[in-house]
């Protein structure tokens, strides 16, 4: 079974509820390499949808009360720098995964 996410979507859903927390980092500097961009541009994605996929990895960050990287090796997102000055995408998808959830 293919598990790969396929859309901009299942990306972000994938981040912010699949990737194991101990995974989060090392999936975030993978997902910040330039392999990994030229990949999904040649797959389609354009600017806006690799935006909301290293947003998801801040929302994911701040969430969980991680440490928030910035720079780090290979890797060519501050993810840091994302979080510490959100756009206001960014703010809603922190204010919307952050509610307590439901059970």
């Amino acid at each position: 079974m293919n598990t790969t996410p396929m859309t901009t979507e299942e990306w972000v859903d994938y981040i912010l509820d699949a990737i194991p927390s101990e995974d989060l980092v090392h999936q975030a500097r993978v997902c910040g390499s330039n392999p990994f961009i030229r990949m999904m541009k040649e797959e389609g994605y354009d600017a806006s949808a690799l935006l909301a996929i290293h947003h998801a990895f801040v929302a994911r960050f701040v969430r969980e009360d991680l440490r928030i990287p910035a720079q780090m090796d290979g890797c060519h997102v501050n993810y840091n720098e994302m979080a510490l000055n959100p756009d206001s995408e960014l703010q809603a998808l922190i204010a919307k995964v952050s509610l307590p959830q439901e059970g």
